[in-house]
């Protein structure tokens, strides 16, 4: 069953991979200040609630946090 398109002002729950280098934190900034949702993979202990752990050589992740 496909998923129906966002509406054009509706904030979006977006999860991002590479969330703590130069470009995922910017990236986060810039999606905090527009009202989005942000769920971060992370790859030790994750620390927060919106954090989740992968493995991605054992390509490992939890789905239900898509």
């Amino acid at each position: 069953m496909p998923r129906a398109a966002p509406h054009k002002n509706e904030p979006l729950r977006v999860l991002i991979a590479g969330s703590s280098g130069m470009i995922g934190t910017e990236l986060i900034r810039q999606l905090e200040a527009g009202g989005h949702t942000i769920f971060r993979l992370v790859r030790r202990h994750p620390e927060a609630d919106n954090e989740f752990h992968w493995a991605p050589s054992s390509r490992m992740l939890d789905f239900s946090v898509l």
